[in-house]
């Protein structure tokens, strides 16, 4: 079934649906390790709209409620990266 998989993922791409049915709970082992490979290969990439300290997180969350997002708005607890 991977057609399946790059078929779902084309799909969210161009129509702007989620595609968590990747990840749903009778996933087998199988799709997990494709999934897998695929994120350290970095194909699936986060679209990052903006970042807010976390003393600026009710500007982030009024950014979120705003019209014209494009991805996800961030709230940094800490300056140090993992």
């Amino acid at each position: 079934m991977p057609q399946q998989d790059i078929t779902g993922l084309l799909m969210s791409i161009l129509s702007r649906q989620k595609w968590g049915y990747l990840m749903e709970y009778t996933t087998d082992a199988q799709r997990m390790e494709r999934l897998r490979v695929l994120m350290e290969q970095a194909v699936f990439q986060p679209v990052i709209d903006s970042e807010y300290p976390l003393d600026s997180a009710p500007a982030a969350f009024q950014r979120q409620l705003q019209r014209g997002k494009q991805g996800k708005v961030l709230i940094k607890f800490s300056d140090n990266p993992l």
